[in-house]
């Protein structure tokens, strides 16, 4: 699997209050919770690995090497860690941020490598997963992409900004989507979604 000058980020700053605890403590199938199954799919794939945290992050460690970035202000959404994210990227000399959710347990880094091929080949362009289920209602996943370091001043805006969608964000921009699984973008919002 190639590796890439791109830092891989977790987004981990919800509330999780439909879940009731924070999601990224839960645990995962694999073993460990859902955070280090996040990690650990980023780093098979990306050279830098960081988490975005809320502004009062939980007390636990991240891993050696793993970079943390808080969020500057309380409630912003993920376009915030996003945005932020691409500043740390920037300083790392990396060309984007691959972004993930916590709440995707059964994304994988080959599924990630995927958006890394195409990125590979489309220069400058956000490269943003996309359910392969054609009836889906929300096929986009903004928070399953690659976001180039060449958007900072864009992101920035949008984070500063009342109107903060990144589905909004990526209608405006040069975008390629990459096709994955259904199952695999299905996102863990409340214990009836951990039910077998």
């Amino acid at each position: 699997m190639s590796r890439t000058p791109l830092l891989g980020t977790v987004l981990a700053g919800g509330r999780s209050t439909r879940m009731g605890r924070c999601k990224a403590d839960l645990p995962h199938a694999s073993g460990g919770s859902f955070l280090d199954h996040a990690i650990a799919q980023l780093s098979a794939c990306c050279d830098h690995v960081a988490c975005s945290l809320a502004a009062d992050p939980a007390a636990a460690p991240l891993p050696n090497g793993v970079h943390t970035i808080v969020d500057a202000a309380a409630d912003r959404g993920p376009a915030q860690g996003v945005c932020q994210a691409v500043g740390l990227a920037k300083s790392l000399r990396c060309t984007g941020v691959l972004i993930t959710p916590v709440d995707l347990p059964a994304l994988t880094s080959e599924h990630l490598q995927r958006l890394i091929i195409a990125a590979e080949r489309s220069h400058d362009q956000v490269i943003a997963a996309i359910s392969d289920d054609a009836a889906a209602t929300k096929r986009l996943q903004p928070l399953v992409a690659i976001y180039p370091v060449s958007l900072q001043g864009e992101l920035n805006s949008l984070a500063h900004s009342t109107h903060r969608s990144l589905y909004r964000f990526l209608s405006g921009v040069d975008c390629l989507t990459v096709e994955l699984p259904t199952a695999v973008l299905h996102n863990v919002n409340s214990p009836h979604d951990l039910l077998p």
